[in-house]
Protein backbone atom coordinates (compact mmCIF):
# COMPACT_ATOMS: atom_id res chain seq x y z
CA UNK A 1 0.00 0.00 0.00
CA UNK A 2 1.92 3.07 -0.85
CA UNK A 3 -0.04 4.97 1.63
CA UNK A 4 1.48 3.19 4.43
CA UNK A 5 4.95 3.43 2.56
CA UNK A 6 4.83 6.69 2.71
CA UNK A 7 3.79 7.25 6.34
CA UNK A 8 6.32 4.63 7.40
CA UNK A 9 8.92 6.31 5.83
CA UNK A 10 8.04 9.99 6.85
CA UNK A 11 8.06 8.47 10.21
CA UNK A 12 11.63 6.48 9.99
CA UNK A 13 13.14 9.46 8.26
CA UNK A 14 11.54 12.72 9.33
CA UNK A 15 10.76 13.63 5.93
CA UNK A 16 8.30 12.63 2.82
CA UNK A 17 10.34 10.54 0.08
CA UNK A 18 9.75 13.49 -2.14
CA UNK A 19 12.00 15.81 0.61
CA UNK A 20 14.75 13.37 1.15
CA UNK A 21 14.84 13.32 -2.84
CA UNK A 22 14.91 16.94 -3.09
CA UNK A 23 17.58 17.29 0.17
CA UNK A 24 19.91 14.38 -1.74
CA UNK A 25 19.65 16.64 -5.14
CA UNK A 26 20.70 19.85 -3.17
CA UNK A 27 23.46 18.21 -1.43
CA UNK A 28 24.70 17.25 -4.64
CA UNK A 29 24.54 20.15 -6.23
CA UNK A 30 26.58 22.19 -3.53
CA UNK A 31 29.20 19.56 -4.30
CA UNK A 32 29.48 20.78 -7.80
CA UNK A 33 29.14 24.52 -6.75
CA UNK A 34 32.02 24.10 -4.44
CA UNK A 35 34.10 22.13 -6.77
CA UNK A 36 33.43 25.47 -9.55
CA UNK A 37 33.84 24.04 -12.72
CA UNK A 38 30.40 23.67 -14.36
CA UNK A 39 27.79 26.14 -14.64
CA UNK A 40 24.88 26.77 -13.00
CA UNK A 41 22.44 25.19 -15.81
CA UNK A 42 24.91 22.77 -16.41
CA UNK A 43 24.77 21.53 -12.39
CA UNK A 44 20.72 22.25 -12.43
CA UNK A 45 20.41 19.55 -15.17
CA UNK A 46 22.82 17.27 -13.91
CA UNK A 47 21.18 16.84 -10.41
CA UNK A 48 17.76 16.50 -12.46
CA UNK A 49 15.81 20.03 -11.71
CA UNK A 50 14.28 20.67 -15.15
CA UNK A 51 14.71 24.35 -15.09
CA UNK A 52 17.32 26.87 -13.82
CA UNK A 53 14.67 28.53 -12.52
CA UNK A 54 13.04 25.53 -10.40
CA UNK A 55 16.42 24.76 -9.67
CA UNK A 56 17.19 27.99 -8.07
CA UNK A 57 13.94 28.13 -6.40
CA UNK A 58 14.20 24.76 -4.69
CA UNK A 59 17.71 25.40 -3.79
CA UNK A 60 17.37 29.15 -2.26
CA UNK A 61 14.27 27.30 -0.24
CA UNK A 62 16.36 24.66 1.23
CA UNK A 63 19.86 27.15 1.96
CA UNK A 64 18.53 30.32 2.36
CA UNK A 65 21.29 31.30 -0.77
CA UNK A 66 20.76 31.37 -4.41
CA UNK A 67 23.21 29.08 -6.17
CA UNK A 68 25.32 31.91 -6.75
CA UNK A 69 25.31 32.79 -3.84
CA UNK A 70 26.38 29.68 -2.37
CA UNK A 71 29.26 29.13 -4.88
CA UNK A 72 30.69 33.23 -4.24
CA UNK A 73 30.44 32.40 -0.14
CA UNK A 74 32.59 28.80 -0.59
CA UNK A 75 35.01 30.32 -2.76
CA UNK A 76 35.38 32.87 -0.26
CA UNK A 77 35.84 30.59 2.46
CA UNK A 78 39.17 28.87 0.77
Amino acid sequence: DPTYFHKLYTRVYGKTPAQRILSRRITAAQIALEEGDLSIAEIAASCGFSSQAYFAAKFRELTDRTPTEYRKFKQNQR
